[in-house]
């Protein structure tokens, strides 16, 4: 028995579709999920999709706790699973459709969004350009380009990906799973064999290579929580903390372990999402003095937590002179004297726990 096989005890759930303004033929989940909070809208990223994750039981697991108390429905992008595989586009603006056509069929008019992969890109988008639209969004491991790879190793994918498809997909495997387990790694090398033809992923990771958002990250104003675990292969960590810098209200939140996947390894942030998901969309906003930077925000945040300049240089990956010269801005700011008065503020203003 296949290990997709294995796994499709898991009952496969009813995809329903619509038509995107470029005519795109897009696949979306009906909502699913008790109680009446704000509706979330998910959207897949290419290297695997939720049509395929809900297949492990892992994975329903995982998505069904993420729906607990609110209605939930799952985005699959143009080019993978159910949806449309031989696409005219592929860019920021048409993953964008994509979100705006299934928000538009399930017709709601304020939600939350939920990304991981290819998908915090189009989410992240949707939330700057409809701001009356978007409450909270969550991205797992997320990056705002591709400067961290390098062009050697996307040449050399890309060429498997073209030639060898079978040996991509298990080097992608090997860096979605670096620690296994095995199990893992060869249901995910077969499930992409599903999921996305050869042809297609190299569109995507073209894709990913070429797309920079810095540019409209500090124009998103609904409160984002981003959460990245520290081994990430995929996306290094440095790279959710670059996205948090800029974003005018995140949170980041740092998770051990480097499996790439949200549902498998350590899942209890989940509370905390849904505690972030559960607040009030006005009473959430976070607002800093006037003149403190994303990345100022980012380093009260840590003095809040107790940590030490070192402390603080470590895990945003700067020097300590550096981290030396945030703090005193920080104090300088927000009028506090000492550290412990800067914690005050971080809390008070809801810019800390």
């Amino acid at each position: 028995m296949s290990a997709n096989q294995a796994y499709n005890v898991c009952m496969d759930r009813e995809m329903r579709f619509c038509e995107t303004r470029d005519g795109v033929r897009v696949a979306f989940t009906p909502p699913v999920g008790d109680g009446d909070g704000r509706p979330l809208l998910a959207v897949s990223g290419w290297a695997c999709n939720v049509e395929f994750e809900l297949r492990h039981p892992k994975g329903e697991q995982f998505y069904d706790a993420l729906a607990r108390g609110r209605p939930i429905a799952w985005v699959i992008p143009r080019g993978v699973g159910s949806s449309q595989r031989e696409i005219p586009e592929l860019s920021i603006e048409a993953l964008v459709s994509d979100v705006e056509a299934v928000a538009e069929r399930l017709g709601w008019q304020s939600f939350d969004l939920w990304a991981e992969g290819t998908g915090t890109l189009a989410i992240t988008a949707f939330a700057e350009r409809y701001p009356e639209k978007v409450s909270r969004l969550v991205l797992w491991s997320a990056s705002a380009n591709w400067a961290f790879s390098k062009p050697g190793w996307i040449v050399s994918l890309r060429g498997l990906m073209q030639s060898k498809w079978w040996l991509a997909r298990r080097m992608l495997g090997n860096i979605c799973f670096p620690s296994g387990p095995i199990e893992l790694y060869e249901w995910f090398v077969e499930i992409v064999g599903e999921s996305i033809s050869p042809e297609m992923a190299v569109r995507y990771l073209d894709f990913q290579a070429s797309t920079d958002i810095t540019a409209l990250l500090r124009r998103v104003q609904a409160p984002v929580m981003l959460l990245h675990r520290r081994g990430d292969h995929v996306t290094p960590i440095a790279a959710g903390r670059a996205i948090a810098a800029l974003l005018p209200n995140a949170r980041f939140v740092a998770l051990d372990g480097d499996i790439a996947f949200p549902y498998f390894g350590d899942t209890s942030y989940i509370d905390a999402v849904r505690q972030f998901l559960d607040e009030e969309g006005a009473s959430g906003l976070v607002t800093r003095p006037e003149g403190m930077t994303g990345r100022e925000g980012e380093v009260l945040r840590l003095v809040a937590a107790g940590r030490s300049n070192r402390q603080i240089a470590e895990e945003l990956c700067i020097s300590v002179n550096t981290a030396d010269r945030h703090v005193s801005n920080i104090l300088t700011k927000t009028g506090a004297s000492n550290r412990a008065e800067a914690a005050s503020f971080a809390v008070r203003h809801r810019l800390a726990e």
